[in-house]
């Protein structure tokens, strides 16, 4: 049997509100149990859990745009950039690396580049699930 070819692969960093960042984490992996996704890998620091690094596959390319915008019509997801995955290193796992420019710009709840993390006084767009 010939190998299966490999999934189309989507790296995203993810700023969570600060509120209820495991709801947002809940959420977040929720839509892409339901958008057909493969949780690749995921990755956040305790000290800092609502920069959240996720990674997803999935058969269709075109479920990794859907997922990218029903991300954007999240309450609790501030921000949603792509990154680009870095070369595994040697014996070690793959790490995201840094954010690559912004592929998805149309998502509801981007932040402008140079918001600092500390709570905002404006209130995030919100809108029902695709």
């Amino acid at each position: 049997m010939p190998p299966m070819p490999p999934m189309p692969t989507l790296n995203l960093a993810l700023r969570l509100d600060r509120g209820d960042v495991f709801g947002a984490i809940e959420w977040t992996l929720a839509n892409a149990r339901r958008t057909g996704l493969t949780l690749a890998g995921m990755d956040f620091d305790a000290a800092a859990p609502w920069a959240l690094t996720l990674s997803v596959a999935a058969a269709d390319a075109d479920l990794l745009d859907l997922f990218v915008r029903r991300l954007g019509n999240g309450v609790d997801v501030l921000e949603v950039r792509e990154v680009a995955a870095a070369a595994p290193a040697p014996a070690t796992a793959p790490a995201l690396a840094a954010a690559a420019p912004a592929r998805y710009p149309q998502a509801a709840n981007r932040l402008p580049s140079g918001t600092s993390h500390a709570a905002s006084s404006s209130t995030p767009l919100g809108a029902a699930l695709l």
